[in-house]
């Protein structure tokens, strides 16, 4: 098979190629123009949101270039010695794949932290999915390191309060069943219906059963609520054990209404709620909290 040239090259392909300069250690300027810039002088990201790339995909990118050149330069920034990319890091990867010696880059004034982060999530979103573990990752490292508050993430990637809480719940998740939603082997649904349970054990436990059953998201909600309704079992050692005519704690019809009623105020507070009963028709409604200021938010759509 013949080796695939590079089209019409990539200087031909972005705007023209008397735009794209060579970059030799001129003073940077605030203004966006394409410049060339050596492979060895540029470091990818830390704060890349990213951690998996598909190599599937990153070959097709590679492929993509190969026949039609770059459409779209990366984005770096100046450090001591070189260049740090903001974005554009798989499309830096496919250079790297195809042994090329330079890439058509934007260099943009120095930038924060939590704007480099901004960037690259923002990017990575908008051209390919993050799986959601690593957008969970991306907003707790916002959170913590740059002191967003849930209800900023909420505002400045255009998504509900409840969304951002969704995502952060993954984080309680043990860190096998993130393994399992980070290689794609369950689904973000899979995940938010075993966030329901009390303890770690049935979550792995569940997590099992979803793949040697090969469980729907549907089966494995039924799943969970067997086990919170003392259905099913989860022994100390997480087989699952399923308990025939057991009574329940509740009668069927009620159980129904309040799992429905559940289900309405997870959707309101974007969070985990529990209702208990007892058999002089009293209980009580748990509702869940990971942070002070997850806290704060639920207080105030209660207060609404």
């Amino acid at each position: 098979m013949s080796k695939k040239g590079l089209g019409k090259g990539v200087g031909a392909l972005i705007k023209s190629a008397e735009t794209i300069k060579s970059y030799q250690g001129a003073k940077r300027s605030d203004k966006y123009e394409v410049v060339e810039i050596d492979m060895d002088r540029i470091t990818v990201n830390p704060y890349q949101p990213r951690k998996e790339m598909d190599p599937i995909a990153l070959e097709d990118l590679k492929e993509s270039i190969a026949e039609h050149g770059l459409m779209n330069p990366i984005s770096v920034k100046e450090i001591i010695g070189g260049f740090e990319i903001i974005a554009g890091e798989r499309r830096f990867r496919a250079f790297q794949l195809l042994g090329l010696k330079t890439i058509p880059a934007i260099i943009t004034p120095v930038i924060s932290n939590a704007d480099q982060l901004e960037k690259a999530l923002i990017e990575n979103i908008q051209r390919e999915d993050l799986n959601p573990l690593e957008i969970a990752n991306s907003y707790q490292q916002l959170m913590n390191e740059f002191g967003y508050t849930q209800e900023q993430l909420a505002e400045r990637f255009d998504k509900k309060r409840s969304t951002v809480a969704n995502f952060l719940r993954l984080l309680r998740l043990p860190e096998a069943v993130q393994e399992l939603l980070l290689t794609k082997q369950i689904t973000m649904g899979h995940a938010r219906a075993l966030l329901s349970l009390d303890d770690h054990i049935q979550m792995i436990s569940a997590a099992n059963d979803i793949l040697s059953k090969d469980l729907t998201v549907r089966a494995t909600e039924k799943l969970v609520k067997d086990i919170l309704s003392e259905k099913v079992i989860v022994s100390k050692e997480g087989d699952n054990k399923k308990v025939e005519n057991r009574q329940t704690r509740i009668t069927t019809e009620e159980q129904v209404v309040l799992q429905e009623i559940e289900g309405r105020l997870r959707e309101k507070l974007g969070t985990n709620v529990k209702i208990f009963t007892k058999k002089n028709n009293s209980g009580s409604i748990e509702i869940e909290f990971y942070s002070s200021d997850d806290f704060e938010r639920i207080i105030e759509i209660i207060d609404k």
